[in-house]
């Protein structure tokens, strides 16, 4: 009986104080900075390198929008004069700030700012047309008496417009530009770089209304007040080939090219095929002459463009690594009700070869914290994915909680103070119960016991009565 009540009690202490242990492992945060990688048009390492691939650029870019994957990079962080590259900005800040029915009037105060010599649609003073007839006259014939007229009109002056264009580069990560108009037209303070192009262009491709101009062959201006119907066609041999054939590229879907004064060529354009959407800049090129100086035997550029455009489309394709509201981790929460589970808030796709899977790729998932405590909110970042294709990093995200973590409920610091040194209310109602188990226990073998006794003697009883008889 001793033995059975000293078992008892010993396994009530162990369940009773069981409940009061609790264990917390600490996992050391690594770094989430991503220093080299190709998912981002900052990457330092590019799927394509940065070697020069055409000779006849000064810069270069490769840049895939969908997956933010950085192709290829040439000198992109150089400075270069943007020339009409501008245009692509100018153009974005007015698509995203009024409605192209908006009608707007010619002024002369605009007129006589740009140089008389300046490409421009022939824009009269007191002639009134369309946002949308003034961005196809700057997009498609590269006019810059339109840029200054839309930029009058959306800001004001052409001179707070051009305040917006850098606050808006800058918000876009441009740290190497500074713009001084809003057409191009050359100025030593003018200067860009093509990677901070690429930021630009891949935000302009977001916008809808942008991408049809930017996109646009052909387009005709309706008669004004002032003037006759107008015919425009773009000079973009990639996207045109009524003159010029042998450039012609059906992939490219939208480009605006661009010349310095010094005769160098930059164009920027986009193409798509299989899924992949690049962007592709090229600057510094030059157009190549025959013998008598005059007759362009190659516009320079446009084969450096194509060959770029193969090169990130021939061998590589767009691949999700990653889809929205997967789960991919599972925390230990400090002080919380429950665990953890975090994963993916949106997906994640990257390029990469077309031989190489998924089963190619490392994860590495890391926390930004070393411990995670309690209270977590749905959707509270925990921790940053990184996938990694060799040595080259092609993804990266941060992981959120699918799921609110409360903290454990507790009373006063007082009341924490009394039971942290020793549980005794626990310990009370362990031995209690330990205490009605072994009263139990004795009552249930005093009954056995009882009746083994009483079963001996009936035993007896009935052997003596045998034995009278048989005698």
């Amino acid at each position: 009986m001793k033995k059975i009540g000293l078992i008892c009690l010993t396994l009530c202490l162990l369940i009773a104080l069981s409940g009061n242990v609790f264990f917390v492992s600490g996992v050391e945060a690594g770094n989430n900075t991503i220093k080299n990688g190709a998912h981002s048009v900052d990457g330092a390492v590019p799927l394509l390198g940065t070697e020069r691939l055409v000779s006849n650029v000064q810069t270069a870019i490769v840049y895939e929008t969908k997956s933010q994957t950085l192709m290829y990079a040439f000198n992109a962080d150089e400075q270069i004069y943007p020339a009409s590259l501008v245009k692509i900005l100018t153009a974005l800040m007015v698509a995203e700030q009024v409605q192209l029915s908006d009608s707007v009037t010619v002024t002369e105060a605009v007129l006589s700012s740009v140089a008389a010599d300046a490409v421009s649609a022939d824009l009269v003073a007191g002639e009134v047309l369309t946002v949308a007839d003034l961005l196809h006259c700057m997009m498609v014939a590269s006019a810059n008496d339109a840029a200054a007229v839309l930029a009058d009109y959306v800001s004001g002056s052409q001179d707070a417009f051009v305040a917006e264009m850098n606050q808006y580069a800058q918000e876009l990560g441009c740290t190497q530009t500074n713009f001084t108009n809003v057409h191009g037209l050359h100025d030593d303070q003018q200067y860009t770089t093509t990677r901070d192009m690429a930021r630009i262009l891949a935000k302009a491709m977001e916008n809808e209304t942008f991408c049809d101009i930017f996109g646009a062959i052909y387009y005709t201006v309706p008669a004004t007040n002032m003037s006759e119907e107008r015919s425009l066609s773009t000079g973009n041999y990639l996207m045109n080939n009524d003159s010029v054939k042998i450039y012609h590229d059906s992939r490219v879907t939208g480009g605006r090219t661009a010349v310095t004064d010094s005769g160098y060529i930059s164009i920027a354009s986009s193409a798509e095929t299989n899924g992949m959407e690049l962007i592709c800049i090229v600057t510094g090129a030059q157009s190549v002459y025959r013998e008598d100086g005059y007759t362009v035997q190659t516009f320079g550029g446009y084969n450096e463009t194509s060959l770029l455009l193969n090169s990130g489309f021939e061998g590589f394709e767009t691949k999700q690594v990653i889809y929205a509201g997967q789960a991919l981790e599972q925390y230990s929460v400090e002080n919380g009700m429950s665990d953890v589970v975090v994963g993916a808030m949106e997906s994640v796709s990257t390029v990469l070869p077309k031989d190489v899977g998924i089963d190619r790729l490392d994860f590495k998932i890391t926390k930004i914290t070393e411990g995670i405590k309690a209270p977590i909110e749905e959707n509270q970042v925990l921790s940053v994915l990184e996938v990694w294709y060799g040595s080259t990093c092609v993804g990266h995200m941060e992981l959120s909680a699918f799921n609110p973590v409360p903290m454990i409920p507790v009373q006063t610091v007082e009341d924490i103070g009394k039971t942290a040194a020793f549980p005794w209310k626990t310990v009370l109602i362990a031995v209690i119960c330990t205490l009605v188990g072994v009263l139990v226990i004795w009552i249930v073998i005093r009954g056995i016991n009882g009746m083994r006794r009483a079963a001996r003697r009936n035993h007896s009883r009935q052997y003596r009565r045998n034995r009278r008889r048989s005698r």
